[in-house]
């Protein structure tokens, strides 16, 4: 009995560091947000997506790239569900820290909405929830 109460122990000493390993990828990915919104303003006359938008995407597609092969395919979802609202909480602070006229409004739905189609885009991320979803439509 006492070995199998150590493997038990081992286990979730397993559990508990992998996570603390996926939650790191979702604070790494929080820092990128972070970094590209600090200063963001919304500029309807600049390329399509915005250069920040464009910028997070392919740090999302490093982070893609890096766990797809290695993780079981339910794991890369769950990084990828906590990165996402990682994202919509940065997004939605820098939004609402702006007053936003309609034109902006839709700009920044359209940039959301890039991101959102690059995401489900990727290999084994179908869904990445419906928070950025829900946020275009209060932009509309």
């Amino acid at each position: 009995m006492p070995l199998l109460n150590e493997m038990n122990t081992v286990l979730q000493d397993y559990k508990d560091h992998r996570q603390q390993i996926f939650d790191k990828f979702v604070a790494l990915m929080r820092e990128r947000a972070d970094q590209f919104f600090k200063n963001f303003k919304i500029d309807v006359n600049a390329p399509k997506p915005s250069n920040n938008f464009a910028e997070l995407v392919k740090k999302t597609l490093v982070l893609h790239k890096v766990l797809y092969p290695i993780l079981p395919l339910e794991q890369v979802q769950s990084v990828f569900k906590g990165v996402v609202h990682a994202y919509y909480e940065r997004i939605k602070k820098t939004a609402e820290a702006q007053t936003l006229d309609t034109n902006q409004k839709k700009r920044l739905a359209g940039d959301i909405q890039y991101l959102l189609d690059y995401i489900k885009g990727l290999e084994g991320i179908a869904d990445p929830g419906e928070e950025l979803v829900a946020f275009i439509k209060t932009l509309q």
